[in-house]
């Protein structure tokens, strides 16, 4: 049997070993719904009427790729999405065990690594939501790079060009692979030592697409940056000082989830610093810099006198700073969509995951020749993989519905604003509307100031026959979006419903000049006009809805009235005619036939005498 053969059968027992945990710990996410984030990205982008193009400015065209292919395969059933993620994560935590195997040369903690990172429970929010596939292929493809580098670096000819093609294909799959190459220097300074120069060298051809893609990132970011970043509850605006203050909570909050991942939940509560200077930021500051500051110049010290291979060192230094490296994209230096999240975590998570696995065998190997000191740890590992599968497992029920997402957060978080928002939506499609007021107000109590939020609070009003509160809450959010057209459409109708006619005319003409061609504003302005005793005005916008929609029958209805009333009776009845060729037996039509003659000069001067 040769060396390649040989190689393949000692990795067979692991690799069955990383199916039935990953089918164990994540299997149940194929009876999970889309949720979260799945209903804008895949039923809206992919499924709906959405952008179909894969290279959208904006998107990650690599997770876009792959959902059109599970929508070509599974149609709207989510459980072939599900699959897709299940087998995306199996197959990165594969590649781990082979990487981290040919890196140390060590199968125990390439098994150990590869477990532990395929049944962590900070994995779940990115297994278990379709949308947050991104996590799973770019850590796959920097794998795939970095293993390639590696083969390359030992001397295979096809390394390098495989490892830049990766390199790309992660780029695509989500721009924190910038990180990259930065990775690829540390191997050369850890695991393969040439010198820092010589590492640089090593890994220039690098350097041009690390150039677009930090070009492509900014632009990309430019287009779709917040400028006013987030209100707070208090009622501030965010400013950009205070993710730079937050960053020491935000890794010290990122270390603990991954040593005890307790309190998950897909909205963690957090509060920006707004001083670098307090007791609070420097405390988290120190914490956060004791590994690298203080712990790793010290177990240093410490194994050159215990005897420690030097290999064995420099394995826990990359482990160390794979894990800061890794978090540097999510610190908030581009501010995200949150300070925080699970899914943040997936690929830092196998630096921690190669740490525990070294630290396991260095005490393994101390105990080496004691059956019982060797037995116990095997004992506490299996107990914490068993903990960490059981814990995946229950997790990813959480992820089954958005209401069971939510009401999960909310558990955690009673003040959370997206809960909130989110199960009032569900109570509001369930007909339940004192039950989404109920949340609707929790929401903007806690802080949220949005428009969306004060749009669906209308709708239920408006739902409810309260066309008083509907009116206040669609004018809070015109006020807080002016470009909104819907919300000023729907302000629009509740100043009609509540008989503020000159009020709703000036709303739609002002929604006229944001969307000169939506539909709904010209009928409604060509009512209201006619309303108000002002017929000829009418005329302009119900002619242009009617070039909008030529069939509606109703628009020809009004059209013609408004003519009739401006005495303008030949284009009333051309508009008759052109109503009766779409429909010559509609009843509605003869009886429009009567009032337009009822307004004819010579039928009120016959009436007159």
């Amino acid at each position: 049997m040769n060396a390649g053969n040989t190689r393949s059968a000692r990795l067979r027992g692991p690799w069955l070993l990383l199916v039935l945990l990953v089918l164990l710990a994540h299997g149940n996410t194929l009876r999970n719904g889309f949720v979260y984030d799945d209903h804008e990205v895949v039923e809206h982008e992919v499924l709906g009427q959405g952008d179909p193009s894969p290279l959208r400015i904006g998107g990650r065209p690599m997770r876009h790729l792959t959902l059109l292919l599970d929508a070509r395969l599974w149609g709207r059933d989510p459980a072939g999405y599900h699959l897709t993620n299940l087998l995306l994560h199996l197959a990165a935590s594969l590649l781990l065990l082979r990487l981290v195997q040919e890196l140390t040369g060590n199968l125990r903690v390439a098994t150990v690594c590869a477990v532990i990172f395929a049944v962590h429970p900070v994995q779940t929010e990115a297994v278990a939501v379709v949308s947050n596939r991104k996590e799973m292929l770019v850590a796959l493809f920097v794998f795939l790079s970095l293993l390639a580098y590696h083969r390359g670096t030992m001397g295979g000819w096809w390394g390098y060009p495989v490892a830049l093609v990766a390199f790309f294909l992660a780029f695509l799959s989500k721009e924190t692979a910038i990180v990259l190459p930065a990775i690829l220097l540390l191997y050369h300074v850890t695991l393969c030592p040439v010198g820092v120069l010589r590492a640089i060298r090593r890994a220039a051809f690098f350097l041009v697409p690390v150039g677009l893609m930090v070009v492509f990132g900014i632009v990309r970011h430019l287009l779709h940056a917040r400028v006013g970043y987030a209100r707070l509850p208090d009622g501030e605006t965010m400013r950009y000082a205070w993710f730079l203050y937050s960053i020491p909570r935000v890794v010290t909050h990122d270390l603990g989830k991954v040593i005890y991942p307790a309190r998950l939940c897909a909205d963690i509560p957090f509060d920006p610093d707004r001083s670098f200077w307090s007791l609070r930021v420097l405390l988290h500051a120190w914490i956060a810099v004791v590994p690298l500051g203080v712990v790793l110049p010290a177990f240093g010290r410490v194994s050159r006198r215990i005897g420690l291979s030097d290999g064995r060192v420099r394995g826990i230094r990359f482990a160390v700073l794979w894990f800061y490296l890794w978090l540097l994209p999510v610190l908030n230096l581009i501010p995200g969509a949150c300070f925080v999240a699970e899914r943040y975590l997936y690929l830092p998570l196998a630096g921690f995951a190669l740490l525990a696995a070294l630290l396991f065998d260095l005490v393994f190997q101390a105990s080496a020749g004691e059956k019982r000191g060797e037995r116990l740890l095997v004992v506490v590992l299996l107990l914490l993989l068993g903990g960490y599968t059981l814990r995946s497992h229950l997790r990813n029920r959480e992820w089954a519905t958005d209401e069971e997402i939510w009401f999960t957060t909310l558990r955690q978080n009673p003040h959370s604003r997206p809960a909130h928002v989110n199960l009032g939506n569900i109570a509001a499609r369930k007909g339940n509307f004192k039950g989404a007021l109920d949340h609707y107000e929790a929401a903007w109590k806690a802080g949220e100031e949005s428009a969306d939020l004060f749009f669906n609070m209308g709708h239920v009003y408006r739902l409810m026959g309260n066309t008083y509160m509907a009116q206040q809450a669609f004018l809070r959010a015109v006020r807080l979006a002016p470009e909104d057209v819907e919300a000023r459409y729907m302000l629009g109708v509740m100043q009609a419903a509540q008989r503020n006619l000159p009020g709703a005319a000036a709303t739609f003409r002002k929604l006229l000049e944001r969307s000169p061609d939506h539909g709904g504003a010209l009928r409604q302005l060509g009512r209201i006009l006619r309303a108000l005793g002002r017929p000829d005005e009418a005329i302009p916008p119900l002619e242009h809805y009617l070039r909008l929609f030529p069939t509606d029958l109703q628009g020809y209805h009004d059209l013609a009235l408004a003519c009739a009333e401006a005495g303008d009776l030949q284009h009333a009845r051309e508009t008759l005619k052109r109503a009766r060729s779409l429909a010559p037996d509609d009843p509605r039509l003869e009886r429009l036939a009567e009032r337009i003659e009822a307004l004819s000069p010579s039928q009120r001067e016959g009436t007159g005498k």
